[in-house]
């Protein structure tokens, strides 16, 4: 309703500006662990999930009034102002301080993307007509591979610091959810913006910066 009240006021007030809203790689079913734009919507029946495909379907819809909206459709944005309890920034907190760690799924390989340089995408992106896109690296990592690079900062065997508690697993999650390479290949073309920090730098650069 939120994102509908704005739309409503951009249409009734013919407003020439531009409209962004965030959205989940989540709302994609993943084609061989990679989702793009044309991939189906989730049948997953998470609230959040079905919330974001509604917003995703209106944004569509009002464009068709000829307003400049944006959907910017995000898989991981990692940050050292993250909360403490998300999973990089908790792992490369326990390793810094040599502590063993709860953990769920470290099998399902994510995303991860660099807040400033997300933040560089929507600048380009803003610069270019109305339209959706994915923006995130493209490179996919999982678990324990996250485990074993933050504990080898702190030159720690991370096999001796974490365990499996079932109650950090999440049920019905895609093994492999990875946004496909060539989605922000527009980005790169015109403006020559690509994302280096992901993967194993990206965990390098949140165990310095936590």
């Amino acid at each position: 309703m939120g994102t509908k009240n704005f739309l409503e006021i951009i249409k009734k007030l013919k407003l020439n500006i531009k409209f962004f809203k965030a959205n989940s790689g989540y709302i994609f079913k993943p084609s061989k662990g990679t989702i793009k734009l044309d991939c189906k919507l989730s049948s997953n029946k998470n609230p959040y999930i079905k919330t974001q495909k509604k917003v995703f379907k209106l944004i569509k819809k009002y464009r068709k009034f000829n307003l400049s909206l944006f959907s910017l459709i995000f898989l991981q944005v990692e940050s050292p102002l993250r909360r403490k309890d998300f999973f990089i920034k908790k792992v490369c907190i326990h390793a810094k301080n040599k502590k063993k760690i709860q953990v769920g799924n470290i099998k399902n390989f994510r995303d991860y993307s660099w807040a400033p340089e997300v933040a560089k995408s929507i600048y380009y992106l803003s610069k270019c007509s109305s339209q959706d896109m994915i923006l995130s690296s493209g490179i996919g990592i999982n678990g324990r591979e996250i485990l074993k690079i933050a504990y080898k900062q702190n030159k720690l065997n991370y096999k001796k610091y974490f365990k499996i508690d079932k109650k950090f697993i999440r049920k019905n999650e895609e093994v492999i959810l990875i946004g496909n390479q060539n989605n922000s290949k527009i980005l790169t073309k015109k403006f020559g913006f690509k994302f280096n920090t992901y993967g194993s730098r990206l965990v390098k650069k949140m165990y310095k910066q936590t």
